[in-house]
């Protein structure tokens, strides 16, 4: 099943432009799923297993590293390219 993801990621720390980059180009490091970011969020679709195992892997990284709030929105009507 494929499905596609909205996330926005809201730090909660002043210094963290180069811990957003980090959390964006992580996605980029997986995969067979697409992605496509722009300045409010990033858009990622494809396989239900390998999107959730890429936002799983990643967000634990980004929380590790940096306080923040992340707004996602899931839906199993994928983006066509």
């Amino acid at each position: 099943m494929k499905i596609s993801v909205e996330i926005s990621m809201y730090p909660l720390d002043a210094d963290y432009n180069q811990k957003v980059m980090n959390f964006v180009n992580s996605l980029y490091s997986f995969d067979n799923i697409e992605i496509e970011s722009n300045h409010m969020s990033t858009l990622i679709w494809g396989e239900y297993d390998d999107v959730m195992n890429c936002l799983n892997t990643s967000m634990k990284d980004s929380f590790e590293e940096l306080q923040s709030s992340m707004v996602i929105k899931i839906s199993n009507g994928c983006k066509v390219k």
